[in-house]
């Protein structure tokens, strides 16, 4: 082969190498980090003795890790994960997606507990669903697994 041909077929591959490295890298939910906002969560429900189902959606609305305390209801455990998959998916709370009055619209929670979660930059991971308990104790729980967690439920202003 000659040396003209080796550039040309060389030539194509630095600009398709060149392209890999313009793609923007964003941060990503890891498993050890959705078991931080878990633990965070146990311990507040445990410190309010209550029976709490917790749920932590990556920014792609997939489950990473799930938690059911003994006691707790299987529907608890079902209104945590839409809770959550709804603050994944929406990236805004649940209290907030209940006031926009579409209750049809897909993986949309109208009840109190779920909470989107992003990094001190603010940049989306998740989202964490909380049931358990009244709805606001269900949100609260849900914040103490995310500062646990070393992040924040509210997208940081500039």
């Amino acid at each position: 082969m000659s040396t003209r041909c080796r550039v040309l077929l060389i030539i194509p591959c630095f600009f398709l190498a060149a392209s890999c490295y313009a793609q923007e890298l964003k941060p990503a939910l890891n498993f050890s980090t959705a078991q931080k906002i878990i633990q965070g969560c146990l311990a507040f429900a445990d410190s309010a003795r209550l029976n709490m189902a917790i749920a932590v959606y990556d920014a792609h609305a997939q489950l990473v890790a799930f938690a059911k305390m003994d006691g707790s209801s299987v529907a608890t455990a079902k209104v945590a994960q839409w809770k959550g998959l709804s603050a994944a998916s929406y990236q805004f709370s649940t209290e907030q997606t209940a006031k926009w009055n579409v209750p049809t619209a897909p993986d949309i929670s109208v009840a109190t507990g779920g909470l989107p979660f992003f990094t001190k930059d603010g940049a989306i991971l998740g989202g964490v669903g909380v049931s358990g308990s009244a709805a606001s104790v269900d949100a609260r729980c849900a914040e103490a697994g995310i500062r646990y967690a070393g992040m924040t439920s509210t997208i940081k202003k500039d």
